[in-house]
């Protein structure tokens, strides 16, 4: 069995806080090159809620190709934000771009809040103006 060390975790422990959390739609996701993001919305697939709900990624991680959920993240280097979808700033995509790195050795509970917050910036954002490439 693979030992983490303090900073490390498995993303399935995240995304069952997100879930927990109100997250009913999270994943653990191959990105390219064996990349692992994590990628977590409040709305299901194929609802059409009141309010849009924008996703919100957190990464990078090394994808664990038999166990997604057993891809290694670190907060050495994690990062939460927004996907770019409603970005003002449509050719700047890098994850420090848009998003916040979290504190090395945060918890659990304290990246779902991160999250949270910024799918209620998101959320205000658009709401505010819901076309922003118009």
């Amino acid at each position: 069995m693979e030992t983490l060390d303090k900073t490390e975790f498995y993303g399935g422990e995240l995304v069952e806080a997100l879930v927990e959390a109100g997250f009913k739609n999270t994943y653990v996701i191959q990105t390219g090159g064996g990349t692992a993001t994590i990628y977590a919305s409040r709305q299901e697939d194929g609802e059409k809620p009141n309010e849009i709900d924008e996703v919100i990624l957190g990464g990078p991680g090394a994808y664990n190709w038999q166990e997604p959920r057993k891809s290694v993240f670190s907060t050495d280097e994690f990062y939460i934000g927004e996907d770019q979808f409603y970005s003002d700033e449509e050719t700047e995509k890098s994850w420090d771009a848009h998003s916040t790195m979290v504190t090395a050795g945060a918890s659990i509970a304290d990246m779902v809040a991160i999250f949270i917050k910024v799918a209620d910036e998101v959320n205000e954002k658009v709401r505010k103006n819901p076309n922003p490439n118009v």
